[in-house]
C-alpha cells in the first residue's frame, strides 16, 4: 500500500515535470 502510493506520488511528480516543461517551451516559441 505504501509502496503504491509512493509509485503515485512519483508518477504525478514526473507529469508535472512535464507539464512544467510542455508550459516552458510553449511560452520560448511564443516569445
Amino acid at each position: 500500500m505504501n509502496r503504491g502510493s509512493r509509485n503515485s506520488l512519483l508518477y504525478f511528480n514526473y507529469i508535472r515535470q512535464l507539464i512544467k516543461d510542455k508550459r516552458l517551451l510553449k511560452v520560448t516559441s511564443q516569445g
